[in-house]
């Protein structure tokens, strides 16, 4: 777990009192003044202190993200995750400041980028970008962008024979910062309209088609047990909200997580066919 500042601060203190105490006894032996030797080890000390928490929260700082800046940086990764193809590709040209080449790489005047926030990278997505670099400008660097990274893309980063660098979650927030350029408005006053956004997308996802049956049969059967029961008000009530919710069940056409789906369905029929190529261009050779 990660210190707070305070914790740094605290534990600096206590390392320069434990710094004076020992610098005191040392210097009073050889210099034999009390004083001059209290004054030379609480201006010792007091450097110290200020050297060592400097390096500490300069150490800090660059180690973790504020708990803030964690809980905005999912909810950017969150929204990169949900949002369509175009709107993907047109936030990244800008967070890029490159232009979109086709599939997931792009291009500005030092770098190519490959871009792959949705899924982990896998040596697939090495393979697709491998094959883009090797057939275009070899003098700009090439850069994968993503929230984390597969095991077999990690042992290709090993053992790769073209070198390039790999901006995870951290780095690329980082570059989020920098630029200023986020894909969710970062207006405070805003906050509350995406949580009921947010609030209002889950309970349409909640109350989709496939619970109409489940929310039908339980109101029907808290209202039958209205009829047997002394509490037939609070049954009566709480029959009547389930079918409610049903009839909403039944008239709900929320379709949000389907392109979600089918965007994981083409990237693993992608997957299929790249490795069907390599096996064929394996028996050629």
């Amino acid at each position: 777990m990660t210190k707070t500042k305070l914790a740094i601060i605290l534990d600096n203190i206590f390392i320069s009192i434990i710094s004076f105490i020992v610098l005191s006894l040392w210097l009073n032996k050889y210099i034999k003044n009390a004083i001059y030797s209290l004054i030379i080890s609480i201006i010792l000390s007091i450097l110290l202190f200020i050297i060592l928490l400097k390096h500490s929260l300069k150490k800090h700082n660059i180690l973790t993200l504020k708990n803030k800046d964690l809980k905005f940086a999912e909810k950017c990764f969150e929204e990169l995750l949900f949002t369509n193809q175009k709107s993907t590709i047109s936030y990244f040209e800008k967070l890029l400041n490159a232009s979109h080449i086709k599939n997931n790489i792009f291009s500005n005047e030092k770098s190519y980028f490959y871009v792959n926030v949705k899924l982990p990278l896998t040596n697939i997505d090495f393979v697709i970008a491998n094959e883009f670099y090797l057939e275009n400008d070899k003098g700009k660097p090439l850069i994968f962008i993503c929230k984390n990274t597969d095991k077999s893309f990690d042992d290709l980063n090993n053992s790769s024979p073209i070198s390039f660098n790999t901006y995870t979650s951290i780095e690329l927030f980082s570059l989020m910062k920098e630029t200023n350029i986020f894909p969710i408005d970062i207006n405070t006053n805003k906050k509350s309209t995406l949580n009921i956004k947010k609030l209002r997308n889950k309970f349409s996802t909640s109350l989709n088609r496939k619970q109409f049956k489940n929310f039908l049969i339980s109101g029907l059967s808290l209202i039958i047990l209205s009829i047997f029961i002394p509490y037939s008000y609070y049954y009566l009530f709480f029959g009547s909200l389930l079918l409610i919710f049903s009839i909403i069940c039944l008239f709900n056409k929320n379709n949000k997580i389907e392109p979600i789906k089918e965007e994981l369905k083409n990237h693993v029929l992608l997957e299929n066919s790249l490795e069907t190529k390599i096996d064929k261009n394996d028996e050629i050779k």
